[in-house]
């Protein structure tokens, strides 16, 4: 994991502040107004992952589990409560420096894919890296890759309304792979899919992690998704009430 250089002391106490996992929340809660009400979306909750690791988050609606997420990806700041990425404290990061981490390593996946419909299978991917400012040799190098790593080399330059519900999928897991990320969060990547090609996602989802060594977080409702990972975590009401490895169904189930 690149962390930079840094020069100044007072930088490296903040980074000694967030050693150990990849991602770390400690005592975080969210809250929101609506109208005269309160919502609490996330109550004092604690996680920690290592990097390389393959978890699943799960909990019924409300729960929490799009905000950890948000969260967790620098898309929203907690009202309380201290977020390490990467072994920085993100939580009050300025706005520039918080999307520089969604750009180049942060790699976001969603049930709706999300494509720009204007642009080709190859000119999705491509675009994070043109962002980036990636220069156009490595960016042609790198996309052609990518799509051979997701199987969809010959189907470059076909738009997204001329592929399939899973091929857009993986078209959408490539452009999160663009900027090489370290950390892949997937927010009900196979809510779309029937189960057959679900599982081709999730298996392209494990390889990445297996080889790759990307930590990948998905959330999910279904438990076959989640005994597809190594580890499980369970919130209700906006904290953890769950955390081991996934119990498996024999039939399935």
């Amino acid at each position: 994991m690149k962390e930079g250089k840094v020069a100044k002391s007072k930088g490296k106490a903040k980074a000694k502040a967030c050693d150990g996992a990849l991602v770390d929340l400690s005592k975080v809660s969210k809250f929101y107004k609506m109208g005269d009400t309160t919502v609490t979306a996330l109550d004092k909750l604690d996680l920690m992952i290592k990097g390389g690791e393959l978890l699943s988050v799960m909990g019924p609606s409300g729960s929490g589990k799009s905000t950890l997420l948000n969260i967790i990806g620098c898309i929203d700041n907690p009202t309380d409560g201290k977020v390490c990425i990467g072994g920085r404290d993100v939580s009050r990061l300025k706005d520039a420096e918080l999307t520089k981490i969604r750009l180049t390593e942060i790699g976001f996946i969603f049930q709706q894919f999300y494509l720009i419909p204007t642009l080709t299978a190859y000119e999705n991917i491509e675009l994070p890296m043109r962002e980036a400012r990636v220069p156009n040799d490595e960016r042609r190098r790198r996309t052609m890759e990518l799509l051979a790593l997701v199987g969809l080399k010959e189907r470059d330059r076909h738009y997204p309304n001329q592929l399939s519900g899973g091929e857009q999928q993986r078209v959408a897991i490539a452009r999160a792979l663009a900027n090489n990320p370290i950390l892949i969060l997937a927010d009900e990547p196979t809510g779309e899919l029937d189960t057959k090609t679900a599982m081709k996602i999730i298996d392209l989802l494990k390889e990445l992690n297996a080889k790759n060594g990307i930590t990948v977080i998905i959330v999910t409702h279904d438990p076959r998704i989640a005994n597809e990972t190594n580890r499980v975590v369970t919130l209700q009401d906006g904290t953890v009430v769950g955390d081991a490895p996934p119990v498996a169904h024999k039939d399935g189930n």
